[in-house]
């Protein structure tokens, strides 16, 4: 049930880690429930959800509104959401079937086996992230220069001038992210 992160390349250059946590199982065995919910912390702390829903799947809506509950339970219903629909070359599975549930207009269909839609669901996925991102700038004194690479960890570095008494660090991130730095650099 561990969560699997990788560090995934984005179409503008930028990178960002993509968690694959484990699918959400409807009537989890009790002795499971635990680590279930431990994977789920990882949602918690993502800027964007990609919810892959299973295209050829017959019990599409209701593990879709499954997800949408657990989500919501575990306070992540207002995260920003990519629904993604896999195995898009199965038979009888196509965008209408999608369309149909009555949730997405414009559903974003894949197939991770032939990796058709992969781009397009990573362009999309950075969209939305940008969206959600603040351009800051912090001057730095040489003394603190050891939060440039935080700063690095946290977001996107757009330029960094250093002189001769302090460093100043022009970046984008979250707003979370952003917050995490204020904190830091108010101690």
């Amino acid at each position: 049930l561990d969560p699997t992160t990788r560090r995934v390349r984005l179409p503008g250059g930028g990178e960002a880690l993509f968690t694959d946590t484990v699918g959400f199982i409807q009537k989890l065995p009790h002795s499971l429930v635990a680590a279930f919910k431990a994977t789920l912390e990882e949602i918690g702390r993502s800027d964007l959800v990609i919810h892959l829903h299973d295209l050829a799947s017959p019990a599409l809506a209701e593990q879709h509104a499954a997800v949408k509950a657990t989500l919501a339970e575990i306070g992540a219903g207002d995260k920003p959401t990519l629904n993604v629909f896999n195995k898009a070359d199965m038979p009888g599975a196509s965008p209408a079937r999608a369309r149909r549930l009555g949730r997405f207009f414009q559903p974003l269909c894949v197939s991770a086996l032939k990796g058709d839609g992969l781009d397009a669901l990573l362009a999309k996925a950075e969209a939305m992230l940008a969206a959600s991102w603040q351009e800051r700038e912090v001057v730095l004194p040489r003394a603190r220069a050891g939060l440039i690479k935080e700063i690095y960890r946290i977001g996107q570095v757009l330029s960094a001038d250093h002189g001769e008494a302090e460093i100043r660090v022009r970046f984008r991130a979250t707003a979370a992210n952003c917050a995490r730095l204020e904190a830091l650099l108010a101690k």
